[in-house]
């Protein structure tokens, strides 16, 4: 028996571990308490991440910003770790940070200096379109008219992180844009 390897099996497996590894550097410092990895989002808390994806795009619509928000996959993962943490009991001080600088897909993102998260849990039946809407629509307004604060113009892409157990749902929302 050769102790060899066959060529597709050795890039099958490098390849394996190179999306580890990157998984991994992307999550790091979000190990902590109980159960540090996210479970895969069940379709109730996929139904909930996309009435948010849906109400910030309305919202945006309503106050008159261009362009549809897009969900990013390396970002929705530190989202939805962080959503875990919130409802394991973690303060917003706690959660892990946000890289200023990311790559997903071949793109570079920045983070966009705005995020939205619940200090403690919702109950399900605050999760309707038109809830979340004229909640991220008085968000944007605000922000609109404030001195200084234009990244939300820029913030056309999101990760999106939602938990929920027994009806009491945590979300955390973090805005990018396209980077350098």
């Amino acid at each position: 028996m050769s102790n060899k390897m066959n060529r597709r099996k050795f890039l099958k497996l490098t390849g394996t571990m190179v999306l580890a590894t990157s998984v991994a550097g992307a999550l790091g410092g979000c190990s902590g308490g109980g159960s540090s990895t996210p479970a895969p989002p069940s379709p109730e808390e996929e139904e909930i991440a996309q009435i948010i994806l849906d109400s910030i795009n309305a919202a945006r619509k309503e106050v008159g910003l261009d362009g549809t928000v897009q969900e990013v996959d390396k970002i929705s993962q530190l989202s939805a770790q962080r959503a875990l943490e919130m409802m394991n009991g973690k303060t917003n001080e706690e959660l892990p940070s946000i890289p200023e600088d990311f790559k997903d897909g071949g793109k570079c993102y920045k983070y966009g200096g705005r995020e939205s998260w619940t200090k403690t849990g919702v109950p399900r039946g605050y999760f309707t379109k038109e809830q979340l809407t004229a909640k991220w629509k008085n968000d944007f307004q605000t922000e609109l008219t404030a001195p200084g604060r234009t990244t939300i113009k820029e913030d056309v892409y999101v990760g999106i992180g939602v938990q929920e157990r027994e009806g009491i749902v945590w979300h955390d929302v973090i805005f990018v844009h396209e980077g350098e």
